[in-house]
This record gives structure tokens, sequence and C-alpha cells, in this order.
């Protein structure tokens, strides 16, 4: 009966995918410069492979969870708050060259740096302080990079990534924008 109890984490263990933490440097609209931390966490696995004129190709197809947070800083204006987890559709060659597509819903938040002030009914003014704005985050992310547990036995990857996001609302609008990163990824039970 106890095995019941387990069969969820004996599945999770043959996912040939271990679980890693990501490093990256996080670029709003390519020059806001900041950080993103995130956590990945495989969910399916599946190993392909081709045979064509003789020759035996392989490809490793992962889907995973990333779980992320980013931080980053427009000067004299805001700083952001990112809560986005993602969904992602990974594809890594017998050679450890990689690519990922991601598309996340999070959580915006943004604080800005000035003083805003804020007047009650009798025109008085008084500074308001945490001021910024709350936004749906959405966005879907190309990256390519380079797997070394496939060819150096090294439990390290790196990706540059390029994605549009949108934020809602955004001062009764729609905001359409741009990001990149370049990150590096150490895989936990390799």
């Amino acid at each position: 009966m106890l095995v019941f109890l387990f069969l969820p984490f004996m599945a999770m263990a043959q996912i040939e995918d271990a679980r890693a933490l990501k490093v990256a440097y996080y670029g709003d609209f390519f020059s806001h410069p900041g950080i993103k931390i995130g956590y990945e966490i495989p969910l399916k696995y599946r190993l392909k492979t081709k045979e064509r004129k003789g020759v035996s190709r392989s490809k490793h197809k992962i889907q995973l969870l990333e779980l992320s947070t980013a931080f980053y800083f427009h000067q004299d204006n805001h700083y952001g708050l990112l809560l986005l987890p993602a969904y992602t559709f990974r594809k890594i060659r017998a050679n450890g060259k990689k690519q990922d597509w991601s598309i996340g819903l999070g959580y915006h938040r943004s604080f800005l740096t000035g003083p805003t002030y804020s007047s009650n009914e009798q025109g008085e003014f008084s500074i308001k302080k945490g001021a910024g704005q709350n936004t749906v985050f959405t966005s879907l992310t190309y990256a390519l990079g380079r797997d070394y547990r496939w060819t150096k036995q090294k439990p390290w990857a790196w990706d540059i990534a390029f994605g549009v996001n949108a934020r809602a609302p955004y001062n009764s609008s729609i905001l359409f924008g741009i990001h990149t990163h370049l990150g590096v990824s150490y895989f936990l039970n390799h």
C-alpha cells in the first residue's frame, strides 16, 4: 500500500533531467539592468532518436516548469519586481546545444524612484510612500545555449534569451516590451 504513496516520487526520479538553479543577467527593454533567479522542475522527458543515412541522431525533449523572480532598475524612473512562473519546452542535441521556448504568466510590481505626491479634499499635498503599479505580466521567450551534462559530464548549462512581454493594466492600457537574459544553470542532482 505504501508503494502507491511513493509512485509520484519514483516517477519523478525516472525523469532523466535534473532540477536546476538558474542565475541570469536580466535586461528589461535591453537597457534596464537586473538579475533573475529561478528554479527549474522537469515535468516530462522524452528521448527522440532518428536514423538518417546510417547515422543515428538523438534529441532530448523536456517540458519543465520554471519558477523565477527578477529585479531590474530603470534609471530615474522605477524599480521593477517580477514573479514569473513559466512553462518551457526544451530540446537538447547530443552535442549539448539546447533551445528553449517559454511562455509565462506572472506578476509585475513597479516602485517609483522619485517622490510622488497625493492630495486630500482640502488641497494639501503629502508624499505617497510605495508609489507604483501592480500589473499582470505575460511573456514569450526563446533561448539558445549549451548543456555540458551531455558532452563534458559537468552539471552546468548556459543560455542567452530574447523575448517579448506585455503588462496590463498599465496606465489604463497595455505596455508591450522586450527582455533578454544571459544566464547559467546548475543541476542539483546530476
